[in-house]
């Protein structure tokens, strides 16, 4: 483990700084105190959603601790485990006995491709069962919802601030706007903003991104 940072990007292996912003998984299977994944930006975190095949996640910001707080941490872990080790060999061996009980009645055998060390890293995982899947494959993330809500069940909300509007006009052209214009063009809003969702879940994400935008005003 680097002094000079706090973690490397799950994804991109980019550097992630004492006290800056990052971002975790809401899952817990992510979150794993020896194996957790640790992304530096929300692109990073989607990226290793269709690998995981999450139902339901999101990105959880937090913030890197103090290069001091983290020492402390790195300090304290080491004791523990210089504790562990320093353990009586059969104590040891009685703390394993549960998980070498033999099988009994007709309790299913496991199929050893399926087992993943817990120190492994997801892409490992990954490779080790010999699955490469690309972000569009998913299929939890590419199926579009059966039943769209209704527009008439949605809130009608002006999503222009009408104010700035009004002034860019008025310094643009010197021309006056209507308020009845705020209402066409959040219509005009929520239109796109179904596009961009749709470009979204065909990528497979669950977070709608500037690009999703973009491929919308075409």
């Amino acid at each position: 483990m680097s002094d000079e940072h706090f973690k490397l990007c799950s994804s991109c292996r980019a550097p992630i700084g004492f006290q800056q912003a990052y971002y975790a998984c809401s899952v817990s299977t992510c979150n794993r105190q020896r194996v957790g994944l640790y992304f530096c930006s929300l692109p990073c975190w989607e990226a290793h959603l269709p690998m995981m095949r999450h139902r339901d996640a999101w990105a959880e910001e937090r913030r890197a601790p103090t290069q001091a707080e983290h020492a402390r941490a790195q300090a304290e872990e080491a004791r523990s485990k210089q504790g562990e080790s320093k353990r009586p060999q059969g104590e040891s061996k009685a703390r394993a006995a549960p998980s070498e009980a033999p099988k009994q009645g007709n309790e299913p055998t496991r199929d050893p491709r399926h087992d993943s060390p817990p120190d492994l890293t997801p892409m490992q995982r990954e490779a080790r069962l010999g699955v490469v899947r690309r972000g569009a494959e998913s299929a939890d993330m590419t199926s579009e919802p059966d039943q769209e809500p209704s527009d008439d069940d949605l809130p009608r909300d002006v999503l222009i601030v009408i104010s700035k509007l009004k002034h860019y006009i008025k310094a643009r052209s010197g021309f006056n706007t209507s308020d009845q214009v705020a209402q066409v063009l959040s219509d005009h809003v929520r239109r796109v903003c179904v596009e961009a969702i749709k470009n979204a879940a065909r990528d497979g994400r669950k977070t709608v991104l500037d690009r999703d935008f973009l491929k919308a005003v075409r």
